[in-house]
């Protein structure tokens, strides 16, 4: 990390303080700008900044995680008289969970894939 990079972090987080101090201080934006010796503009453009390092956190931790189970076979149960479904994998991004049988279609999977792109 070079010196500028340094400099850029150190002042994120003095920007960071700052941002959740404006936030909890029941003042506008303005007036805690006036009262801290500050821009409005350059307030802004910090938090923005502040807000998308928080967004980025946010989207890595929630990517979609993949696990493949073993095909196990299903259970019968008597009194039902059905299969009871026992998942081939499972995708689970953020709190949405999508269980996949093995005999899931190959134009199903596609599908789905594509659709993955749009959750966040």
């Amino acid at each position: 990390m070079d010196v500028n990079a340094v400099k850029h972090q150190a002042k994120l987080l003095e920007w960071k303080d700052r941002v959740a101090d404006c936030r909890s201080s029941g003042m506008s934006v303005k007036e805690w700008c006036e009262e801290n010796g500050c821009s409005p503009k350059t307030y802004y453009r910090w938090e923005q900044e502040i807000l998308g390092k928080v967004r980025q956190i946010a989207k890595a931790q929630s990517q979609p995680v993949l696990a493949e189970l073993p095909l196990v076979k299903p259970v019968q149960d008597c009194s039902l008289k059905r299969d009871v479904f026992v998942p081939a994998a499972v995708i689970r991004i953020g709190q949405m969970e999508l269980e996949l049988s093995n005999t899931v279609s190959a134009e199903l999977l596609s599908q789905l894939k594509g659709l993955m792109r749009f959750v966040e």
